[in-house]
């Protein structure tokens, strides 16, 4: 009887010992899951120093140039400017995360703020699409007020422009489906681990 009393505290004591292991093995899962997403949104930021630090000056000069050379006016030159520094600010505002401590909070918070991200995200790029579109006609009026006695000039602008226009459009939508992936992943990573710990 005493025999089977001391078995039984010491199976007690192993299933305390494990349940301690398992509770320990969960947070570290946790810890490692918050360690992939800040590994996962790095890109991001790094994305978004490259797009103020380098585009916006490139876009500058660029604009710059451009009126210099008297194919575009001035007003034309600082609004695209303009578009492109509020660009850059909109993305910092939707996509820096990291250093806001949003992986300090509980899974399911940061679930929330990537769904957010997401949707503030395709919101942005509709409407970034459509102010393009407008920003694209302004440039055309501009051109031709700037070229109308030399038409051929103006067709090699506007073809150059839509080109042009054309490859900076697929650039940007490939960035943004990578940026949605990444999320979706990161939201998947979340759903799992949560799932698995019930």
């Amino acid at each position: 009887m005493e025999n089977n009393m001391n078995g039984m505290d010491a199976l007690k004591q192993d299933f305390e010992i494990l349940t301690r292991k398992i509770k320990s093995q969960k947070i570290d899962d946790s810890e490692l899951i918050r360690s992939v997403m800040k590994h996962r949104m790095k890109w991001i930021d790094r994305y978004l120093y490259a797009q103020v630090f380098l585009l916006v000056p490139f876009a500058g000069l660029l604009w710059w140039e451009l009126y210099r050379t008297g194919l575009v006016s001035i007003s034309m030159a600082a609004v695209s400017v303009l578009l492109v520094a509020v660009g850059s600010v909109v993305d910092i505002r939707i996509n820096k995360v990291i250093g806001k401590n949003w992986l300090k909070e509980d899974l399911l918070a940061s679930r929330m703020t990537l769904l957010k991200m997401k949707k503030a995200r395709a919101r942005w790029m509709f409407c970034g699409t459509l102010l393009l579109v407008v920003w694209f006609m302004m440039l055309i009026a501009d051109f031709y007020l700037h070229t109308q006695t030399e038409m051929p000039r103006f067709y090699g602008l506007v073809g150059s422009s839509v080109v042009g226009g054309a490859i900076g459009y697929w650039f940007g939508y490939s960035v943004y489906k990578k940026m949605q992936r990444t999320n979706d992943e990161l939201i998947g990573e979340i759903d799992r681990f949560t799932a698995d710990g019930e």
